[in-house]
């Protein structure tokens, strides 16, 4: 690339970071919470996208029908979820895991860190709250009862 080339591309990537700079700092500094922070971010990111001329009803339309997509896929998660809690109260799983792992030798911390490798794990696929609706009532009996 030139040196004209690359002045230009450190040109728009500037935009991009300053965005990024302003949420996370916006953030670290109390100015605003990270759901504020994430609002602020698309509103800078719609403005950049505007200035740009880059904004067409051909992106606008394809981008609600992303954002619809991710809401459905989320809910049809959190859906499953609540079917299957009552599952789960009815077969006792919860309480005989918990009885299970109560009763291994093996040190408290060992359990916990199980449980937050299977977190990481569950994070690359799933919705953080879908997540949490899973495997609440399955983890919160097992951490209780190791006290």
């Amino acid at each position: 690339m030139s040196m004209m080339e690359r002045l230009k591309t450190v040109g728009w990537s500037s935009a991009l970071i300053g965005i990024v700079v302003a949420v996370l700092g916006g953030t670290y500094f109390g100015v605003f919470t990270p759901v504020e922070a994430a609002a602020v971010g698309a509103f800078m990111t719609v403005i950049l996208t505007i200035a740009r001329g880059k904004l067409t009803w051909k992106a606008t339309k394809f981008c609600v029908l992303e954002t619809i997509k991710t809401f459905a896929f989320v809910y049809l998660i959190l859906i499953g979820a609540f079917l299957f809690n009552p599952f789960l109260a009815v077969t006792q799983i919860p309480l005989e895991l918990a009885g299970i792992v109560s009763g291994l030798q093996v040190a408290p911390l060992v359990i916990l860190g199980i449980i937050v490798i299977a977190y990481i794990v569950m994070g690359t696929f799933l919705e953080g709250i879908a997540m949490l609706v899973l495997t609440i009532p399955i983890v919160f009996p097992v951490i209780k009862d190791l006290g």
